[in-house]
């Protein structure tokens, strides 16, 4: 006697090792020949994102550079503005040790308040030079000039300083060192302001 066994129902079309569904009307594999697209065209996208970033970077740079050899007030003001608003990160180490910034301690010559302002200073063999790439028509420049008076915290230590007065450049350019002076030279400044070590004014008198 011979039995015969009739399955109802879709029959699935079978695949040696693998089962595809009706409803994969692409069949086995789709996704294997499309993944080298998928990676050429993330790559590619990748690609054009990081060129973009570092374009728009080196142009934001050669605006700033520009702008602040040509005392553009837009570039100045908004280089100030965001060196405000960015201050909080140089203040951390600025005075201690060997670093690079300083800080100047003024009063506001309308306000009154006690500001703290990241800056390079130099030493001198009076006291200190700062230059002055914004030009002297910084608010912690005028507060300086106004009060006649002011801090720097300089290598560790908090220097009292008095006499202050705007100079060209290049009177005090021997005390920069080269990178300095060409850092300068780069963005056209033209002013710096020196200050007196008041300990030793008033050792001098």
């Amino acid at each position: 006697m011979r039995v015969e066994l009739r399955l109802r129902g879709p029959q699935l079309p079978c695949y040696p090792g693998r089962w595809a569904s009706p409803a994969s009307p692409a069949g086995p594999g789709t996704m294997d020949h499309q993944s080298p697209w998928v990676v050429r065209t993330v790559r590619a996208v990748l690609v054009r994102v990081v060129v973009g970033f570092f374009l728009l970077v080196a142009a934001m740079g050669i605006v700033s550079v520009v702008g602040i050899r040509r005392k553009s007030a837009a570039v100045v003001n908004a280089v100030r503005r965001l060196s405000r608003a960015t201050k909080a990160l140089p203040l951390k180490t600025a005075g201690t040790g060997d670093a690079y910034a300083s800080v100047v301690r003024h009063v506001g010559r309308t306000s009154g308040k006690s500001y703290e302002t990241p800056v390079h200073a130099v030493v001198t063999d009076d006291g200190f030079a700062i230059a002055l790439p914004y030009g002297s028509g910084s608010d912690w420049v005028k507060n300086v000039l106004a009060r006649s008076t002011a801090a720097i915290v300089y290598g560790g230590r908090t220097c009292p300083v008095d006499d202050p007065e705007i100079v060209p450049l290049a009177a005090a350019t021997p005390a920069f060192t080269s990178r300095d002076r060409l850092a300068h030279r780069l963005f056209g400044v033209k002013e710096c302001l020196i200050v007196q070590d008041a300990e030793m004014s008033a050792e001098g008198r």
